[in-house]
């Protein structure tokens, strides 16, 4: 009589594990789905946030190549006038 209820009570043991191992199992899968949704997210906030430092410091480095080339037209252009003031001084 006593294995009886024992293989009942077993029977029952297992029948609640089964049914709720796939609850169990459908929760974790949400939980590692959420967590990486939230990985993707702060992936994708840190890449945006790199773009934009890098377009800053481009536009940075563009104005200060710019303003290094106006420079160096300004000092050509000068040179340039120096030469030919010599050279037609020069000639005279």
């Amino acid at each position: 009589m006593k294995s009886k209820y024992l293989c009942l009570l077993l029977l029952a043991v297992l029948s609640l594990a089964t049914t709720s191992f796939p609850q169990d199992v459908d929760q974790a899968a949400k939980d590692a789905a959420k967590a990486t949704d939230k990985e993707a997210k702060k992936a994708a906030n840190a890449t945006e946030n790199a773009a934009k430092a890098t377009d800053k410091e481009a536009k940075k480095a563009a104005k200060k190549t710019a303003k290094e080339a106006k420079k160096a037209a300004k000092a050509t252009d000068k040179e340039a006038k120096k030469a030919a003031k010599k050279a037609e001084d020069a000639a005279k």
